[in-house]
């Protein structure tokens, strides 16, 4: 899996995807990561028999969501909350000092960055237009994020996953002194890891592997909306 419990550099791609296009774009147009612990004492369902099974039940319990929020650290971090259709979510990329941030809240795609952020893409002047404001992206930009939507991760993550790539061993343990069962790559754990909530849920709560320290999931079903900012913080460049 390498995880390919993820292919980790598709997101790391698409963070640079992004910010080219915002850079074009602006140019034309003037922590959570818990430690586990021992076996659990007091688990929710029994533990399936098989790495596949449980990726199976993971799966299945992931499409059916409406929301989460993902927390990831490594060459890219990244902050994501939205619902898992995409249509609607606050989205935060950090990489080397700089930030950048999209929103897609009531139909509209809008996109921030700090200073440090606008001077590395070669468009300092961007700091002094927006000053701190959201810049509204034509719509057809929204393809730019790729990988770096809740959707997308997700797909990366979890639910593109091979049942084939999964090691046959399931593991109980607690994860922040919650009951979680483990599912490995079958390269090694060093590969990929996938801890899952034992409470009948079947919801991922960490994923760990190579090219990400670690990945966090919370807040399913229950991230709030994303919020339109207001007109006098956004400058309008969707017609561009």
């Amino acid at each position: 899996m390498s995880v390919r419990f993820g292919r980790w550099g598709a997101v790391i791609g698409a963070a640079a995807l992004v910010v080219s296009l915002v850079a074009c774009t602006t140019t034309s147009s003037p922590t959570p990561s818990g430690t586990a612990s021992a076996v659990a004492t007091s688990m929710g369902p029994a533990a399936p028999a098989t790495g596949a099974e449980l990726l199976s039940k993971v799966t299945t319990a992931v499409k059916a969501a409406t929301s989460v929020h993902i927390v990831a650290t490594g060459t890219v971090s990244l902050d994501l909350a939205g619902t898992t259709d995409g249509t609607d979510g606050h989205y935060q990329v950090t990489s080397d000092g700089t930030k950048m941030e999209a929103l897609l809240a009531g139909g509209g795609f809008y996109v921030k960055g700090d200073d440090a952020f606008w001077k590395a893409w070669g468009v300092p002047s961007a700091s002094t237009l927006l000053a701190g404001r959201w810049m509204k992206m034509p719509e057809a930009q929204k393809k730019a994020l790729g990988q770096l939507t809740v959707p997308g991760t997700l797909a990366e993550m979890i639910t593109s996953i091979n049942p084939n790539q999964v090691a046959p061993t399931v593991e109980s343990t607690t994860l922040d002194g919650k009951p979680v069962y483990v599912f490995s790559d079958a390269a090694g754990k060093d590969q990929g890891q996938c801890y899952v909530a034992a409470d009948g849920s079947w919801l991922p709560v960490k994923v760990t592997g190579k090219g990400v320290d670690a990945a966090t999931f919370s807040e399913w079903n229950s991230v709030p909306r994303a919020i339109v900012p207001p007109a006098d913080q956004v400058v309008d460049a969707s017609a561009g």
